[in-house]
Formats: C-alpha cells, structure tokens, sequence
C-alpha cells in the first residue's frame, strides 16, 4: 500500500483546557462505572432488526484480496478498480484514493476490514450504500485531510446517489457498525461582528478571522438578529395539511395553525477575505445588528450578530435532494468509538417528520377520523444527517464526538432532524445547522448524557402544526421537534451551553414523552447532577404511575443541568418547557440558567405547566413590541427570575391557570417598553370545603395560607358556608435586592427552640428538624424535615404546591415538607456509598439547592443510618470518604484531541 504523505498539522487544542474536567470514567466516589446486560442484551436483538437494517450487500463484483489502494487493480479479485455499478467487498486494509465520478452501488466493509481515504489528493466518491462493520476512516487525528487546493472546493467528497428505491431500509447513506473517523481540516465554526452590519453591505468585517482557516469559496450564514415572523404557507412543504391527533388531551382534526418560521438568516459565498475582512457575492438584503443593555446590577450583556461557518473539507452531500427516497443519511450504531470532526453534511437525510411518518405501534395516520391515511411507510425513522444511534448513554461506553461539523440545506430543507443524539453518551460541540423542516440538533429518547457547547442552529421552519402536550407523546414517536425547534431536548441531563438559535419556532424544547417508558429513563448510575434519593419509580410524594426498572432514574426526574451562556435571536419561543410529573415533586434540585439571551423573541420562556425549580440570572429578553415575555403555567413553583432586562413586550409575567409562584421570587428586573410589568395571580379557595376542616375560622388570617407569600389581599365578602372566598394570594413584586431582601417569608425555620439561625449565620443555611428519621431500618424508609436560609429568606425544604382541580373550585394545596426515600437499599448504596462512623454504616445524602440571590448552587448532606441486618459485601464494595461531594456539572468533560484510527 501507498504511504500516506502528511501535510503540514494543526493542534486541535493547542492549550490545555482549563475549564474542563477529565472525561468522566467512574461513578461518584471512583467506583467502577457500570454498563447494565440490560443495554448488551438490547443490542443484541437490535443488531439485525434496528432501523429495517441491511446486512447482506452482495453479491459482490469486487472482493479486496490484499492491502491496497482503491485504484490498484491488484487489490481486487476481479482484477479491475470498480467501476459504475459495482458492488464492493472490503476486507482488508484499502486506501480509497481516486476523484472519480463513476457510480459505484454498494460498498461492504467486513469485521476484518478497514476502508480508508487518502490525504494527499483530492478524491470522490459515488455510492449508494456504504455499511461497515468495522473501521472507516475519512482522516483520522494524527492525519485529517486538509483543504483542497481548489477554493470551494472539499477535499474527499462523498456523494449518495440512488440505484434503487431505499424504500423502507437504511440503503442510501452510510451505516458504521465498528469504530469510524472523519477528521477534516480544523476551522472555527462561528465569528461574531463586533459592529453592527448595516442592510445593503457586501462586506463584513468579524473579530478572529484571520487564524479562522475561512477560505475563498467557502459558504457562510451571516445570523438574523430580527423576528422575520411566519407565514402561513411555505411552498417547500409538501406532507399532510391536517391530520386527525390529540390536541391538550382531546382528539380532533388538527390544522395548520402555527405558521411557518421565516428567516433572515442569509446564505452568502465568500469571494475574497483582507484581513478580518469577507467580501461577500451579494449585498446583504436585512441589517444584522448588537444588541446591547446594562442590567440593574450593572452588568452589560451584549449580543453580536453571529456568522456560522457551512464549508469543510470533507462533505457528505445527496446527488438528488429533491425527495425522501432519493436523499441519504448516515448512521453510527452500537459502537461507542465513534470521531467526526469538520465535517459537512449537505442536502441529506430523509426522515421527515410531519404527520406521515410511520408510527412505530403500526397504527396509521389519517387525515380526519376514518379518513384518508396519510402515512407513508416510506417515511420511516431514523434517516438523518447525522445519527448517533444506541452507542450506550453510561459512563462506562466512551464518549462521542461529532465537533465542528455543518448539517444545511440549499434549495430544499433538512425534513426532519439534522443531527440526532440518540440513547448514546456523546459531546456535540461547534457544530451548525441551516435551513431545517423539524429540529437541529436532537435526543431521541430521553435517556442521553453528554454536552452540547458552542453549537449554532438556524432557520427551524416547523410543519406549521403546533406542539401538543395533551397526549404527551408528542402525537407519536420521532415526531416531536416538528414544530421547528432548534434543540430539542428529551433528555434533561445533557450539559447545554454557549449554544445558539436563530430564526426557529422554538429555541429550546423540553417536552419529554412517555411511549417506550424503559427506554426512555436515564440510568442513575450515569448521571452527573441527580437527587439522592428518588427512584425511576414515582415515589415519594408521587404516586408510583410508572414502574420503572431499578436501574433507571424516574421518567423526567433528571432536572435540567447548567443552562449557561445559550440565546435566541428571531425565534417563536426561547425556553419551551412541559412537565416535570411522574416524579419525586419533593426533589428540589434547580436548574440554574446564567447568560440566557433572548433577542427579537416572541415569548421567552413558555412554561405550560407541571414543572418546577428554573433560576434566570443576568439576562436580556427583547420583544417584538408586544406579546408575553413570561408564561408560568399552573402546577409550578420555585420559579426565580433574577437581574434581567425585559423590553418590547405587552406584559412582562403572566401566571396562567391558578398558581402563585411558592418559593419563587422576581429581583433587581428592569423593564423599558413593558406596559404592564406584572399581572395580579389570583386563587380562589373552596369556603366551604375550608371551613368543613376548620370547623369555627371564618376570618382569613385564620387559614393556613394567609400571608404565606405575601400580605394576602382578599375581598370585602363576608364568609357565608357554601359560598366561595376569593382573593389574592400573594401580591407579585419585583423586589430591590439592596432593599427588599431577606424576605421573611415563607416561614421561618421551626428549630428545637422555635427561632431561626442566629443572626449572621452565613447563608445558605440548612437546618435539618430533629423529628425528621434518618434511620433506614429493614425497609429503606426514612422521613427527612428541613428548612433552607438563603439570602431571599427562609423556606420550608421538600415542600410543593398543586392545584389538581382545574373546574371552577379551584384549590391551591401546600404539601407539607417530609422526604421519604422510595429508592431501593441496595441502589441508594450504589448511587451514594457509604462510610463507617464508629462501627455504624451510614450512607451520605448530598441534596442540591440554590442561593436564589446569586444563583450559585450549595451542596447539604443528611446522613442516613443503615441497619445491622443490610448486606455487609455491599457497603464494603461501595465506600466512599464522607468528606467527598458528588461533581456537580459546571463543566464540561475534554475532548483532547481526535483520535487516530484505531
């Protein structure tokens, strides 16, 4: 074989990343890190079955029979290179090494076998299949392929071109079932204008440049900074117009009411670069501006027009993007050493995700109820761009990378998702996608870890169909992200910073489903930021609604983690968020959010209900000039809002449905162009149900909840038994930190001797109640009591509001603060361990919570005391120092830099 020459390299990482810790090997307290037979045993099954998988290529026109070079005719049993139609075998080491335009058909890469591309030419590919089952390398960390000498030009091109219909099968893509590398040439994958970009320019001038490695040729986004609006047509789309669905828990017809997204987004060509300088191809029609406000606290938050790299010297891209079955996809499944770096997708993928996608329980779709089917059992799943698919979501599978890679369209839309993170452990960083029908970047399935950094989506157009929350399953599986959402997040444990989203329905959206229930459950053993306590069974203060395996976490109990640095410029909503239900509600781990910047956004933040603990710190949201900034949905809580800018809007909050925000405070907010900066939370309580409980009170200071928030404002009516008493239960205000805090209410601690901490006692405090029971006897239960100081005030722990009834006697519920463990004793050991104090095993509980002030987390442990009879060879394999916290996921996990091949 041919050696390879080695061009001149570039470092990937040519400093040490101090932010990052070491990617992660163990669990907590350096305890080996499990991978559950549960996951082998799935694979297994799913190996032939996944996906309509083709295992059989043949029969074969060229067998490799040495190592060799693509265009040596001895490398082949025929005895000649391939050519147009050819169906090829690799089982030994070949170096494909031609630019050659002759449509080959199928390719096969044996367990024995590696097809690897060279670096020192340009090549070009023709394909239709590419399946390997073991190692395919497209440039690998010690030799990625460079630039091509050619200005616009990819260096090693693969082109999916279609020999038959792929009908329902993973044909017509690339399918890696071993280890895979593509590694192109580094290049920054975003630069940002440091001034504003007027309408009319043909040249920009952005900070970084030079040292960027951006070329003549290459193709750029230059990101709207405006809301560009919807339309209520889009002439590229081509599915059903109305389809007959739930909609909020009730069947019907569903239309296309929501529109589709439009973009000022503006595709250009790079056709000369001086300096930190592009000269563009054609004037540029919008204004691309900075945005920039002071905050209260002084800090000033700026947002510059962002402009995302698309060329690479590797490009995947489909010969007829035209429709589904003549586009390609690629799939890397079921093995976790798995590299992509600068590479771009173009015009590929085929899932598309409106209302015709094959729904996986067989039932078809119909137009109107008995109607017309509109399922197409051609559009089937699992045919994206980029596909990462059952690779392991554990800390014991290594890590995928897919970095600095571009997923766009040019004349037609991505249909479905453009990259899908997908029951795997992966790090999805500076990546960017362009011009997408359903979602960007994805997880499928909810049960994802990882990290997504520094990525740039743009222009979600969406099906024009709303979302739904009624059925919670997002109408049916893979099709959620529908509505056009640039991150759609099933899974809460997927580290998200410094992330971007412009011109989208949505930014980001939480809405976990719940078809699948097993699969879809984080592992608790796998999670970097989890409650001590709650099970994958609905316990505690919950119902057991679903009975997961003992090894899974709770079906949406993983709370979202650090949520820092990300923003939405021209989208519908910034933070979609549905339902945190089927879960401990008695879990009260944040999510913090810092930095989170919503420019030229319809709508923030959308809460629609069930969900609970968010803080947003030291953001800026700009509005459309009207509209809601804020909707917080009934049965929710704990919700801060903390030293932000809110400008452009009709109102600033709006609680909907019966709710009041218990435990949640609003601080040091600014508002310019709000005419209404709050509306007034209304409750209205039950009289007579009230006053059959508390026989004799019939005065409102004599209910429980009077004052509980707040002066509680009621109305002028005498209590008459079957009528109702109305009021206000709590006044919202935006309290003035220097003046306004500490807060003394909700209650102040209820110690041993009635009072609170002592004065100066430094906050956050935690003051666990004696009457609590720690002790976790014969059968793992124990009761926890508590109240938590922070610098706002006092709060009683583990306590949660509801407001189940939604008819007309509307009644807020307090629940009371107990904690109780419905964990297993043998997997509370394994997720926390365990220490000897004295000749008494113990495990150490560290809960999470917050200083709602600063917005800084504060760790608390409680420990629990295990009884004489729990298995001894368990504690002893589970020991772990009691000074030792658990991690919490403020940073993210290096990368290094790319492997070479294995």
């Amino acid at each position: 074989m041919r050696p390879q020459s080695l061009p001149p390299q570039r470092r990937y990482n040519p400093r040490p990343d101090l932010n990052r810790i070491p990617e992660i090997t163990t669990r907590f307290g350096g305890r080996p890190a499990e991978v559950p037979q549960a996951y082998h045993d799935f694979i297994a099954s799913d190996a032939d079955t996944c996906c309509n998988a083709v295992d059989d290529l043949g029969p074969y026109s060229h067998s490799s029979v040495a190592d060799g070079d693509w265009s040596n005719p001895a490398t082949w049993d025929a005895g000649t290179v391939p050519g147009v139609g050819a169906v090829v075998n690799v089982g030994h080491a070949v170096t494909y090494d031609v630019e050659s335009d002759a449509k080959v058909k199928d390719i096969n890469v044996e367990e024995a076998g590696t097809l690897r591309w060279a670096t020192d030419r340009d090549t070009r590919l023709w394909v239709d299949t590419l399946l390997a089952y073991d190692n395919m390398i497209i440039g690998d960390g010690a030799n990625p392929i460079p630039e091509s000498t050619t200005p616009g030009k990819p260096r090693a091109e693969i082109v999916i071109h279609s020999t038959e219909a792929p009908g329902s099968t993973v044909r017509q893509g690339i399918v890696c079932k071993g280890a895979s590398r593509a590694v192109g040439a580094e290049k920054a994958s975003r630069l940002f204008s440091p001034r504003d970009i007027p309408a009319g320019s043909v040249a920009v001038t952005l900070d970084g440049v030079v040292g960027a490695n951006w070329r003549k040729g290459d193709r750029i986004v230059i990101g709207a900074t405006c809301n560009a609006g919807t339309s209520a047509t889009d002439p590229q789309y081509t599915g059903p117009t109305q389809f007959y669905g739930p909609y909020q828990g009730v069947n019907g017809v569903r239309m296309q009411t929501e529109g589709f997204r439009l973009s000022h987004d503006e595709l250009r060509t790079i056709v000369a670069i001086v300096g930190n300088t592009l000269v563009l191809d054609a004037p540029l029609q919008h204004a691309h501006v900075v945005t920039t406000r002071r905050l209260k606290r002084g800090q000033v938050r700026t947002r510059r027009p962002v402009v995302a790299m698309l060329s690479h010297s590797i490009r995947i891209r489909s010969e007829d993007p035209s429709s589904l079955q003549t586009r390609g996809h690629t799939m890397n499944m079921h093995h976790d050493d798995c590299q992509w770096w600068y590479v771009e997708f173009k015009d590929i993928g085929r899932t598309d995700t409106d209302p015709s996608l094959v729904n996986p329980d067989g039932t078809l779709a119909r137009a109107t109820n008995g109607g017309t089917v509109i399922t197409n059992p051609n559009n089937v799943r699992g045919r994206y761009p980029i596909h990462l698919h059952w690779q392991g979501p554990y800390f014991g599978r290594k890590q995928s990378v897919v970095k600095g890679c571009s997923v766009w369209g040019e004349n037609y839309p991505i249909p479905g998702w453009a990259i899908t993170h997908h029951a795997s452990r992966a790090a999805i960083e500076d990546c960017v996608v362009y011009n997408v029908r359903g979602a960007g970047i994805v997880s499928e399935l909810g049960n994802e870890i990882g990290q997504w950094l520094n990525n740039t989506v743009m222009w979600c157009r969406g099906d024009g169909f709303a979302m739904s929350w009624g059925s919670r399953a997002e109408l049916w599986q893979n099709h959620n992200g529908h509505a056009g959402v640039a991150y759609e997040s099933q899974s809460r444990a997927i580290l998200q910073q410094g992330n971007i989203a412009t011109s989208s329905q949505d930014g980001w959206g939480f809405m976990q489903q719940n078809v699948d229930q097993l699969n879809r459950i984080p592992h608790q053993f796998s999670m970097r930021y989890q409650d001590p306590l709650a099970s994958g069974k609905g316990s505690g203060s919950q119902n057991p609604v679903f009975f997961q395996d003992e090894e899974t976490y709770g079906i949406e109990q993983a709370q979202i983690v650090d949520f820092h640095d990300n923003a939405c410029y021209g989208c519908g909503v910034g933070f979609f968020i549905a339902h945190r239900q089927f879960t401990e509600r008695t879990d009260n781990s944040p999510m913090i959010s810092k930095g989170f910047d919503c420019i030229a956004t319809e709508r923030p933040f959308n809460l629609i209900n069930y969900s609970f603990w968010y803080s947003f710190h030291d953001f800026l949201w700009t509005g459309p000039g009207f509209g809601t900034a804020t909707r917080l949905g009934p049965v929710s809580w704990g919700m801060n809002f903390v030293n932000g800018h809110i400008e452009g809007f009709d109102i600033g909050f709006d609680e909907a449905g019966l709710g009041f925000n218990y435990a949640g405070f609003f601080i040091d907010l600014t508002f310019e162009d709000v005419p209404t900066e709050f509306t007034h939370f209304t409750g209205d309580f039950d009289i007579a149900e009230w006053e059959a409980e508390n026989p004799g009170m019939t005065f409102p200071q004599d209910h429980s909840y009077y004052n509980l928030m707040g002066p509680w404002e009621t109305d002028a009516q005498v209590s008459v038994p079957g009528e109702r008493w109305a009021g206000i239960l709590r006044r919202y205000q935006n309290l003035d930190s220097a003046t306004d805090l500490p807060q003394a209410y909700p209650a102040s601690p209820i110690g041993v001797d009635g009072v609170e901490p002592l004065p100066g006692t430094p906050k956050p405090y935690f003051y666990l109640d004696p009457t609590s029971d720690t002790s976790l006897g014969t059968t793992g239960i124990v009761s926890i009591k508590a109240t938590i100081s922070d610098a706002v005030g006092s709060r009683t722990a583990f306590t949660w509001v509801s407001s189940e009834s939604f008819g007309p006697d509307k009644n807020a519920r307090i629940i009371p603060n107990s904690r109780a463990n419905g964990n297993t004793l043998e997997n509370l050991v394994k997720r926390n361990g365990c220490y000897q104090d004295g000749g008494i095993w113990k495990t150490r509980c560290w809960f999470v919570d917050q200083d709602r002030l600063s917005g800084d987390y504060f760790q608390y442990p409680v420990d629990l005391v295990h009884h004489s009879s729990t298995d001894a060879g368990l504690l002893a394999a589970n020991v772990v120092p009691p000074w030792m916290r658990p991690e919490l996921p403020l940073r993210p996990e290096a990368l290094g830099e790319p492997a070479a091949a294995p």
